[in-house]
């Protein structure tokens, strides 16, 4: 929290100082920004006015080559319409422009004399964009008439083309001295581009469609040549099978190998049966149980009627009766028996017969399909050379067909050929110049001249050598500011103000330095104040009669030495010149001071007139005793010591004297001399500073309240007055 505070002390502290920045530097600052908007007013005035034409023209994506069917990628898409962009500004459009349009007859873009304006402006525009690299085409404009060159550079200069975001959309502006020719250079950009275009595809259709008219010829003789070649190789290789895909030699052996396939099922299943038929026959099982038996028609005739038979038998010995009949029956019932017996047997070996057969089926598959798969080697290798042959023709043929379709896409897009450019926004015709930018150009010379001044003011502030303000000298001298003392008008005295008008702002910053430095009432002891400054001419002379005057006006006895025996600026002052004084004390004059006087008037010691050894008779020890025996008569001792400069007077007085007060005129005294001095003199012995000369209304404009120095009521001096004494 404690570092939040200070840091918000720290800003508040910062913008006092900028806000107070402001008020010293408002004259400059102000009086810049006019000149600047003065010259920014001169500079449009000198400035050409141009106008602006836009106009947005659809691109579209046309095929490289008509046997191109596939769509452009995205990237080149944004190629495309990056290189029509470059081709809007190729030299050959705009040459074509600058003669359909006769611009050679306009002083716009012809030479001129540029205006020292225009040279400077080109300059900072030339200082401000990068530079342009040189295009390839710009070599063709020195073979051109100069007067058209000119008109090319010129028009060129004034063209922008671009591509709106990621779209097919080209935007073209032109620039001009006038709203009309600029909206009809803009259309004329826009129609020699739409011809060129056109006239470009034109050409690349023609030379398209003659190459695919060779091509297609070409193709037709390799096709019918490598279907000669393919007819000829199974001619003479004797590859003739029922489908022109298929060899002789391969449908044997797929044929052969489907025989011996069945053939081998079908011995299998009947030799199964044939064996089960023997096995039925040799352990006198039922031979009828055998599906192949069963199935025939004769066994089936037999079967019914022994079973015919077998009924009859049957009702014979059901009635019991014996007659010729009954031994028909049973010889008609063995010759049927034997007949069944036989056709079983007639069927066995069928079924005999039909397994060698097969078995000898078999052999005569497996004989020739070996024989046929000794020529398969050779027939492979003809059956390669027959596909390539016929891969090679297909190849020829699918190639001529796309051609032949191709060239008649060719035919068409040459009967009707599509320039691929739509105006989608016609040539605008400007309402408002857009060159010179006049709020621009006015906002840039009041900030400009603003910033002028502020740099005028800042340098001015910063190259002061004099301190300004009490918190600069309390910051970097370390002692504190006794009190701040108005400039005296022309005519006026410090010792009279002080008297005639106690209630002066210079008698209260008066009255504010003598209780600073500790005098305000009559005391047993009296105070020794010595004023000194670094060099002469910064006011303390008149400090210290002033502050003289503010003692008696509140009822103190007053004793004014003039301490500086060099210079005798005091008595100079009063006047008192020649007489008697410090210098004939120190010398060994007698002195006395009357201790019981309560008269209110000011006593002043002249410097006297001194010889050259000025620091020695400050030094003895008379000016110790003197002061003493002065203690004890008088309140207040004012000693208006010497200037420290290089000598030893002022150090000398400082050792004795009970404060020391250092004055330095205000915005005068330079800072590096003032630390010199107290160097010399000794801080410890400096109770404060005491600034002269201040300017108050330019004073507050660094920061510092002077509120305390107001006219002083004169209804409420008495009870003040009293109050301070």
């Amino acid at each position: 929290m404690k570092l939040a505070a200070q840091d918000d002390t720290d800003l508040s502290a910062l913008i006092r100082q900028a806000l107070d920045f402001a008020k010293r530097g408002y004259r400059e600052i102000l009086l810049c920004a006019l000149i600047g908007v003065v010259l920014a007013g001169y500079l449009v005035t000198q400035l050409d006015r141009s106008y602006r034409s836009t106009i947005r023209l659809m691109v579209d994506t046309p095929q490289t080559s008509p046997i191109e069917s596939e769509q452009l990628s995205a990237t080149l898409l944004e190629s495309f319409v990056e290189g029509q962009v470059y081709r809007v500004e190729a030299t050959e459009v705009l040459r074509m422009v600058v003669e359909r349009e006769n611009l050679t007859e306009y002083a716009f873009f012809q030479s001129q004399p540029d205006s020292w304006v225009q040279n400077l402006v080109s300059r900072l525009r030339s200082m401000i964009s990068p530079a342009q690299p040189e295009r390839a085409d710009e070599d063709d404009a020195a073979e051109m008439d100069p007067a058209v060159a000119r008109a090319v550079r010129t028009l060129r200069s004034n063209l922008s083309v671009g591509r709106e975001s990621n779209t097919s959309v080209i935007r073209i502006d032109v620039t001009a001295d006038s709203p009309r020719m600029a909206a009809r250079l803009a259309d004329a950009v826009a129609e020699v581009f739409v011809e060129t275009r056109a006239r470009d595809q034109s050409q690349q259709a023609e030379r398209m469609a003659g190459w695919l008219d060779t091509r297609v010829t070409e193709l037709q003789d390799r096709l019918t040549s490598a279907e000669e070649a393919v007819a000829t190789f199974r001619m003479e290789n004797n590859l003739l099978g029922p489908s022109p895909d298929t060899l002789l030699t391969d449908q044997q052996l797929s044929e052969f190998n489907s025989e011996l396939i069945r053939t081998r099922a079908a011995l299998a299943e009947r030799d199964a049966a044939y064996r089960r038929a023997m096995t039925l026959m040799e352990t006198g099982g039922d031979m009828q149980t055998l599906p192949e038996i069963q199935g025939s028609s004769i066994v089936t005739s037999l079967r019914s009627q022994l079973l015919d038979i077998q009924r009859r038998e049957l009702g014979q010995a059901a009635r019991g009766t014996t007659n010729p009949r009954t031994g028909q029956i049973s010889e008609e019932r063995a010759a049927l028996e034997q007949q069944l017996e036989t056709e079983i047997s007639r069927i066995v070996e069928q079924m005999r017969n039909e397994v060698e057969t097969l078995e000898a089926r078999e052999a005569l598959v497996a004989t020739v399909l070996q024989e046929a798969g000794g020529e398969s080697g050779e027939a492979s290798r003809l059956g390669v050379q027959l596909r390539d042959l016929e891969r090679r023709a297909a190849a020829y043929q699918a190639l001529y067909e796309r051609y032949l379709s191709t060239g008649g896409r060719a035919e068409e897009a040459l009967s009707f050929l599509p320039t691929g450019v739509s105006i989608i926004d016609p040539a605008s015709r400007p309402t408002a110049p857009v060159a010179p930018p006049v709020r621009v150009i006015m906002l840039f010379g009041l900030l400009f001249g603003g910033g002028t001044g502020t740099l005028i003011a800042f340098f001015r502030d910063t190259m002061r050598k004099g301190f300004v303000t009490a918190r600069r000298i309390e910051s970097e001298l370390g002692l504190p500011v006794l009190a701040s003392v108005p400039q005296l008008e022309a005519g006026q005295k410090a010792y009279d103000l002080a008297v005639s008008e106690p209630f002066s702002q210079f008698a209260e910053a008066i009255r504010t330095f003598r209780h600073a430095i500790g005098v305000a009432s009559r005391r047993k002891q009296g105070v020794v104040v010595m004023l000194t400054s670094s060099s002469a001419g910064e006011g303390k002379t008149n400090m210290s009669a002033a502050m003289a005057a503010s003692g008696l006006t509140a009822g103190l006895r007053v004793l004014l030495i003039d301490a500086d025996l060099r210079r005798s600026g005091l008595s100079r002052l009063f006047e008192i010149e020649g007489d008697a004084g410090l210098s004939e004390i120190l010398a060994g004059q007698e002195w006395s001071f009357d201790e019981d006087t309560d008269a209110l008037e000011l006593d002043i010691v002249c410097a006297g007139v001194a010889g050259a050894r000025h620091a020695d008779l400050l030094a003895h020890d008379t000016m110790v005793e003197y002061l003493d025996s002065a203690r004890s008569a008088y309140d207040l001792i004012i000693l208006d010591g010497p200037p420290v400069a290089n000598l030893a007077d002022a150090p000398i007085l400082a050792e004795i004297a009970d404060a020391v007060a250092f004055v330095i005129q205000w915005n005068v005294t330079p800072r590096d001399v003032v630390r010199k001095a107290l160097g010399r003199l000794g801080a410890q012995h400096v109770r404060g500073v005491v600034l002269n000369g201040v300017d108050f209304k330019t004073a507050a404009q660094y920061g510092d309240s002077y509120d305390a120095y107001v006219q002083i009521d004169p209804s409420t001096a008495g009870k003040r007055d009293g109050a301070a004494v």
